[in-house]
């Protein structure tokens, strides 16, 4: 039995639940306040087998920021798309897409295209942005997710909500697209759930959109005509799809695939079997009809607040946010991820990052020849400012590799554009210009000698160890050449 080092809370689901759609609320409103404002104002270790450690001269990664650059569209103009995707294709193209976009008119003036068309921008590998049309008013789309086929187009999934509905709460509608990095290919409506069955809520919260064995696959919280909550699969297997309900109580999934155990859903949730539980990480499987796997991590060590699934080699690797309750109810929030067997789930728990942002979301990408990088968003308490954090993992152990000061004023996305090369974008502003823009960082991670993850199962094999102090990386520059 290993130790538990997080304390317990006895804090119930129904709190997460009900600031659950805080994040994107808040992130929007403060788009228009920024915007209002500088327009109005003409100047604009838990179950831990690990521990976080250093690298060694010899075997240290280095992390190098490349370049920064606004994000421009092919006539020059300054965009800001929200990154709910981050999708590169086969073409390295790179599909940049969100449900709240700003773009910079012929006026040089800033306006929101929520009741407008732009539904993201494509990234070629050279050259300025191509703007994608959204096939629906855009403050009507909600939940975009995306993934990259073969053939270099991207398909796409996204919620379509009622116009009276402020809080972007309920669905009327779910869409599959298939987008060419032009235009839409293939547009429909997905099957939608009875009356008598209830509706999709939430769709934000939504998991990623996956590529599984047989086809697709997509989950959304639910809510049943009763009101009772569940979370709803969509599966598209030989051209057609269908969907499933399962009775979970209130959840908000995420998806990964399995050899072994196929469509595998990381729900977070009450573990209902469980008279106190509060807020759990629970695994469902269908073998062949939904049932509870195991209790991935328990609410006893720490309270989540949102989980992840994502792809690796070595298969589905977990990762979540965890609230730590704090002496005379002080509380911060942390990085967490779980290493080892999904199907036993009796891997060790390593603290990624000791206080994230507690709306943060902690990206997950798997460079290559197995090194797994990790992004947070690294924000102490009460700290003068955040910090964009790389780390990796090394026989159970986190590394940190770097930091830079964050440059965002609010959520930022990840993604891959080569095997080395990482991508970040978020929101910016230029207050001298009065301006809001997607600021792109690029990111460069190269290891000396990689390992894998067979080093979890046998440490003495890694070129890494703890030892010297972190390194930083310097902001090599502010602006692009002619904008400063």
């Amino acid at each position: 039995m290993r130790i538990v080092r997080l304390r317990p809370t006895g804090a119930g689901m129904r709190a997460g639940a009900a600031g659950r759609h805080l994040p994107r609320l808040a992130q929007v409103t403060a788009v228009l306040v920024l915007s209002t404002l500088l327009q109005a104002c003409g100047a604009v270790q838990s179950r831990t087998h690990g521990h976080t450690g250093h690298e060694s001269a010899a075997g240290r990664c280095v992390v190098q920021e490349i370049s920064r650059e606004r994000l421009l569209d092919a006539e020059g103009r300054q965009l800001y798309i929200y990154p709910e995707v981050m999708s590169r294709s086969s073409r390295g193209e790179m599909l940049l897409a969100g449900s709240y976009n700003l773009i910079q008119n012929v006026e040089g003036k800033w306006q929101p295209f929520a009741k407008d068309s732009v539904f993201g921008a494509v990234l070629p590998p050279s050259g300025g942005a191509r703007v994608v049309i959204s096939p629906i008013p855009l403050h009507l789309t909600e939940g975009i997710r995306a993934v990259a086929r073969p053939d270099g187009t991207w398909v796409v999934v996204f919620a379509e909500v009622a116009p009276q509905d402020t809080l972007r709460d309920s669905t009327v509608a779910l869409w599959h697209g298939v987008l060419d990095g032009q235009r839409w290919t293939v547009l429909e409506r997905l099957p939608f759930p009875t009356p008598d069955e209830g509706t999709p809520v939430y769709a934000r919260s939504g998991s990623r959109l996956i590529a599984t064995g047989e086809g697709l696959a997509w989950a959304l919280p639910h809510r049943a005509a009763n009101g009772t909550g569940a979370f709803i699969v969509y599966e598209k297997i030989g051209g057609r799809w269908a969907y499933e309900i399962i009775h979970s109580g209130y959840a908000t999934p995420d998806l990964a695939y399995s050899d072994d155990l196929g469509l595998v859903v990381a729900s977070h949730q009450a573990d209902r079997r469980l008279r106190e539980d509060g807020s759990s990480i629970v695994l469902w499987v269908r073998q062949p009809t939904w049932r509870i796997l195991h209790r991935a991590v328990s609410s006893s060590r720490s309270e989540v607040r949102r989980a992840w699934f994502d792809d690796s080699p070595a298969g589905p690797v977990l990762t979540w946010r965890a609230e730590v309750r704090g002496p005379e109810g002080s509380s911060r929030f942390e990085a967490h991820v779980m290493h080892g067997s999904i199907q036993k789930g009796d891997g060790p728990i390593v603290v990624l990052d000791p206080a994230v942002h507690p709306f943060s979301k902690v990206w997950f990408l798997p460079l290559s020849h197995g090194v797994n990088l990790w992004i947070s968003e690294h924000a102490p308490p009460g700290g003068p400012g955040r910090d964009i954090r790389f780390a990796r993992d090394s026989a159970g152990t986190t590394v940190l590799l770097g930091s830079i000061p964050s440059p965002y004023e609010a959520f930022f996305g990840a993604a891959q554009t080569g095997p080395s090369e990482i991508l970040i974008s978020g929101l910016a502003m230029d207050r001298e210009r009065t301006t809001l823009f997607s600021l792109l960082i690029r990111v460069r991670v190269e290891c000396p000698r990689t390992s894998s993850w067979m080093d979890l199962l046998h440490p003495s094999r890694s070129a890494f160890r703890p030892g010297l102090p972190l390194p930083t990386i310097s902001e090599i520059v502010r602006d692009p050449p002619g904008q400063a």
